[in-house]
């Protein structure tokens, strides 16, 4: 984070990057969104006060049935998260590969979580990730009509004004990455 901070990165929400229509001359150069999936303890224990030391926010995506769950985020850490600035999201109900069940199993999965999200946060749960990255048009048609404004994948890339908001690419970044890596992939719009 130290690297973002120095190098002039600004962290703006999904939220800020829905609103933009995805066009990078609406914010100060080099805008982020940090994003972690599936809500483990370690967003809470580890990223939460690093990031806050810097200034920046993250999206998480979290699994709906596993709040409270050996290894991830209880209802009380999420709801700090949030009241901390940071956007708490859909990332399904049990993270289901979603190409692998049928359209009601998908509708269950995105409608059922973002309701609960919803009731136990307090707050609008208006993006989702696709567990494993995986999607088809079928649940991209499906999400959209469940009312999320953003789907993120897995596919690397920057989102543009010709992004499509189902299908938001992101930048991979894992835990111990080498500042020369990380530098590569951040700076890189079509890594």
């Amino acid at each position: 984070m130290s690297y973002l901070k120095s190098n002039g990165f600004t962290c703006i929400s999904l939220e800020q990057l829905y609103d933009s229509g995805y066009l990078r001359s609406k914010f100060p150069s080099k805008p982020i969104v940090i994003t972690l999936d599936d809500g483990y303890d370690d967003n809470y224990t580890t990223a939460y006060p690093i990031l806050k030391k810097y200034g920046f926010t993250a999206s998480v995506f979290m699994i709906s049935s596993y709040i409270n769950g050996d290894k991830f985020m209880s209802l009380a850490q999420l709801k700090e998260l949030s009241n901390s600035g940071w956007e708490i999201e859909d990332h399904t109900v049990n993270h289901v590969s979603l190409t692998t069940v049928d359209s009601n199993t998908v509708i269950n999965e995105i409608t059922k979580s973002k309701e609960d999200l919803e009731k136990e946060i307090g707050k609008p749960v208006d993006f989702i990730a696709y567990p494993d990255g995986t999607y088809n048009d079928n649940i991209m048609n499906l999400t959209r009509n469940a009312g999320y404004k953003i789907a993120v994948t897995t596919e690397r890339g920057y989102a543009n004004d010709s992004t499509d908001p189902m299908r938001i690419h992101r930048v991979y970044c894992y835990a111990n990455m080498g500042i020369t890596e990380f530098s590569k992939r951040v700076n890189n719009p079509n890594y």
